[in-house]
């Protein structure tokens, strides 16, 4: 959901807008790290005609980081040892 119009879609999935809201794919293009985490505690205030809500409300808090990356050295190409070749790995 968070990436769906970078998924590659089958021709009988139907295509859905529903949550569009919700999609990130606009950030792979970035090449940024993407980190998303759920926290117990909300990180805003919800305001109905301009008082604060009260009372609880069921909701779902996530909060989202888009950090830079640093690309790192170059790292050697892995080669399966030969006895593991054929296993399934």
């Amino acid at each position: 959901m968070m990436f769906y119009r970078k998924v590659p879609h089958e021709p009988n999935y139907p295509a859905s807008d529903y949550f569009r809201d919700l999609d990130l794919s606009y950030h792979l293009e970035f090449r940024k790290a993407i980190l998303v985490a759920s926290t117990s505690e909300p990180l805003s205030k919800i305001k109905l005609n301009g008082q604060q809500a009260g009372g609880k409300i069921d909701a779902l808090h996530f909060v989202r980081f888009v950090l830079p990356v640093k690309p790192g050295k170059e790292e050697p190409e892995f080669v399966l040892p030969p006895r593991y070749r054929g296993l399934g790995y």
